[in-house]
């Protein structure tokens, strides 16, 4: 489903919050834009004219309900997903100036990313990630390869143990490489590791040893 950005804030306000999502930009909406978000929820059929909830708009209430009141929100690049506690996902991507919202499986989500980055189907070998190195912004943008695909930046946070991570994924001659943009330090690691660390992110099972994924 695509919606405005007013409507988002507005389905997570009717679901009963306060407008506030993960990752989400937030501004103060005045009356105005509070009216149009309302007539753009009436005019899909998530409320009715008297702004409650029809059958058809459970599901996209719920839905951000879930994003909101999720302990874990992971972000890949533009892409927010919030981990849910019944081993779903919710994945908010923008469109344009506005935002496509939709439930899938962990593994789903695992898929896609894959197919986009493919580079994080590779293998290597075993054993641990080197140790993480001081490294500057500028030492690790000169280092990466000239012809190199956008780097996969993965923000993971929890509210429960009150943990923010901010890791940007990469490939170099084959092998991977991370970049803590937080607290400047990168690594080398095989792609095996990288995919089994996203696949942990999203609940599902990491990979205990390499593997090329077919």
């Amino acid at each position: 489903m695509i919606i405005s950005h007013g409507e988002l804030l507005g389905l997570s306000v009717i679901s009963g919050g306060q407008g506030f999502l993960s990752g989400i930009p937030q501004f103060l909406a005045d009356q105005a834009m509070a009216v149009s978000a309302m007539e753009g929820l009436c005019a899909r059929g998530i409320v009715d004219k008297d702004g409650r909830v029809t059958g058809f708009g459970m599901v996209p209430v719920r839905v951000v309900e879930q994003y909101r009141n999720a302990d874990q929100h992971v972000c890949f690049n533009q892409i927010r997903v919030s981990v849910n506690d019944d081993g779903a996902v919710t994945v908010i991507r923008p469109v344009g100036q506005d935002w496509h919202l939709s439930r899938m499986s962990s593994q789903e989500l695992l898929v896609a990313l894959l197919k986009t980055h493919t580079w994080l189907c590779g293998g290597g070998f075993p054993g641990a990630a080197e140790s993480w190195e001081p490294m500057t912004i500028q030492q690790w943008i000169d280092a990466r390869p000239v012809d190199s695909s956008l780097p996969l930046v993965v923000r993971n946070s929890s509210v429960s143990g009150n943990v923010t991570e901010v890791i940007s994924y990469d490939v170099r001659n084959g092998s991977g490489f991370a970049f803590d943009l937080q607290r400047l330090r990168g690594r080398s690691q095989q792609v095996w590791q990288i995919r089994s660390a996203i696949a942990g992110f999203l609940g599902c099972l990491p990979e205990n040893e390499p593997g090329v994924v077919p």
